[in-house]
């Protein structure tokens, strides 16, 4: 039997479209008749849990004896590397996998199931193991304490013999084989997955307040980013070495002194897609006995739910919970789109595991536009994972708070509003679509202002230019800021006319400058706001809503005053911004 971990998905994104212009929607999303649309394409395949799983809740590993080469210890250990031999060895054999492989074996013959995901992804990372995904396949049966090694051993030959000529015929990606017999069972399990990120002389132990990752990305890609856990609640972006030219790829991720272990997550985003793919995951410790236990409802109640209702009530607890913790504010639930969530969950479930990237990408990002959220939307985040041993929010809470990507989504502290859509799989497991929403609560920006400014003397001084200087803004441009904030004007003739009443009482020439923007925190400054005469300028920022987009956008006002021209004269650029 195969058993493919389908990856968990998240997106960051604070607009998922190309900017049209001043005045046109930054964000665009599908619209909810193209959600319409998927949902009525026919009936979703019924989602099913991976079968013979074991729910434990804790579990004691052995001290992993990971080597450098694959061993040949066993008599299964050199039919593996006999068998890839005679396929070309072009197969890596791992020890890393062979490591967990083994755990798993073992785990299935004390508890009669294989480990759940959760468990399973500890185990691959806790054997030093940074692949992201992995193929189980496993052969298992009963043998009573009478019956010797040796016949169990030739009963087993011809399944495994096949086994490995599929695994191994490949002749690309990963292998390991782990063997176990106890209790009147014996269980050969075998992980195989495909290299995303080849990183470099990557060792799970280190020391310090931090860790440089390097590598090679194995897929088309765009841009890497890396996301390290923080403490039990926290997560940190890792720092990209921008001197580093894709496919290679250096990045720094920070430790927490308190934490004797840390996940990190490197992240992928390919050509033309908005999903980011998990290309490695990986765990780094500060010695090597800890992290040997494994609890699988660290968060929450221990309990599981009886209904897919159930199942999102007690999930949206247990993640309040949590945040309350982390000193977050709470999610308050988004009802209605909660069930446009649900009713896409099943298509969404089965674009995952058809590869149908362009319809995933359909129902993510339609299910990001918030269509059926109260609010002028900000920002949001999307996650979807799943749990196959049981329907138990506690389980699919702890996958998911392990998870860097995770935490990055659902304990952004900037996020005020939630959307759950949970759905069961058959016979015992459950998966679950998260969207959350921060709004545009206020119309005051000032503080957006204060930043905007800060960021140009920023890229200022390292263009090696003097700060510019602040002009404190006029009434006219404040009343600009109001009209375009109700859509009374348009962000261009707000502008106008903030210029057109300043040009009256200013002795300068004027300058006026539009950005449009999803996230202020990232935008790119136009090269007139960085040349290296000092500037007087005033900043406004504001936000408003496209009629019929999702999302709101700010409008960022610049009114330059050049008091060294000669003569007046005013004119307006402007440039729309999207941070993916």
């Amino acid at each position: 039997m195969k058993w493919l971990n389908w990856a968990v998905l998240g997106l960051l994104c604070a607009a998922c479209g190309g900017g049209s212009g001043v005045g046109r929607p930054i964000a665009e999303f599908p619209s909810s008749s193209d959600l319409e649309d998927v949902a009525g394409s026919g009936k979703a395949q019924a989602p099913a849990a991976a079968k013979d799983v074991a729910d434990v809740d804790t579990w004691q590993m052995q001290a992993p004896d990971v080597q450098t080469q694959y061993p040949s210890e066993t008599g299964w250990d050199k039919q593996v590397v006999a068998a890839a031999a005679v396929h070309g060895n072009g197969v890596r054999l791992s020890p890393e996998l062979r490591c967990a492989a083994q755990e798993a074996a073992r785990f299935y013959v004390t508890n009669g199931g294989l480990p759940d995901d959760g468990l399973r992804d500890h185990l691959l990372m806790r054997c030093g193991s940074t692949l992201p995904g992995v193929s189980l396949n496993y052969v298992r049966g009963d043998a009573p304490a009478g019956v010797p090694d040796a016949n169990v051993d030739a009963s087993m030959q011809p399944l495994v013999r096949k086994l490995l000529d599929q695994q191994l015929a490949a002749g690309h990606g990963e292998f390991g084989l782990g063997y176990a017999r106890a209790q009147g069972r014996y269980a050969l399990v075998t992980f195989s997955g495909d290299v995303l990120a080849e990183l470099n002389a990557f060792s799970p132990v280190v020391q310090g307040d931090s860790v440089s990752l390097s590598g090679t990305v194995k897929t088309p890609t765009e841009y890497v980013v890396a996301l390290a856990n923080q403490g039990a609640y926290g997560v940190a972006h890792c720092e990209v070495d921008p001197t580093q030219k894709l496919p290679a790829f250096r990045v720094t991720c920070p430790l927490a002194a308190e934490d004797a272990a840390t996940r990190i997550e490197i992240l992928t985003l390919k050509p033309g897609e908005v999903l980011l793919n998990v290309a490695a995951e990986l765990e780094t410790r500060r010695d090597n006995n800890v992290e040997l236990a494994y609890n699988a409802a660290a968060y929450g109640e221990n309990k599981p739910a009886a209904s897919s209702a159930a199942f999102r009530a007690s999930l949206l607890q247990a993640l309040n919970s949590a945040r309350s913790e982390a000193k977050l504010q709470s999610f308050a639930l988004e009802p209605t789109q909660s069930k446009t969530d649900e009713k896409l969950a099943p298509y969404l479930y089965q674009t995952l595991i058809s590869g149908d990237q362009r319809q995933a990408t359909t129902i993510t990002l339609g299910l990001l536009a918030g269509w059926d959220v109260n609010g002028v939307i900000r920002n949001g985040g999307i996650y979807t994972g799943s749990v196959n041993s049981s329907r138990n929010p506690s389980r699919w809470l702890t996958r998911t708070l392990s998870s860097p990507l995770g935490r990055f989504v659902l304990l952004d502290p900037s996020m005020g509003h939630i959307g759950i859509g949970a759905i069961p799989l058959n016979p015992t497991g459950m998966m679950a679509v998260v969207t959350t929403y921060a709004f545009f609560d206020t119309s005051d920006h000032r503080q957006e202002e204060a930043a905007v400014f800060a960021e140009l003397n920023r890229r200022r001084r390292a263009h090696g230019v003097a700060d510019a200087r602040r002009v404190e803004s006029a009434p006219a441009l404040r009343k600009a800021l109001t009209q375009i904030n109700h859509n009374l004007s348009s962000s261009s003739d707000g502008l106008h006319f903030a210029m057109s009443e300043i040009s009256q009482t200013a002795h300068s020439s004027i300058t006026g400058y539009i950005l449009e923007t999803t996230d202020v925190s990232r935008i790119k400054f136009d090269s007139s706001l960085l040349n290296p005469s000092t500037l007087d300028v005033e900043i406004g920022v504001t936000h408003y809503r496209v009629p019929g987009a999702a999302w709101g956008q700010y409008a960022i006002l610049f009114v330059i005053l050049d008091k060294g021209a000669q003569t007046k004269e005013a004119h307006v650029r402007t440039r729309s911004h999207a941070k993916f």
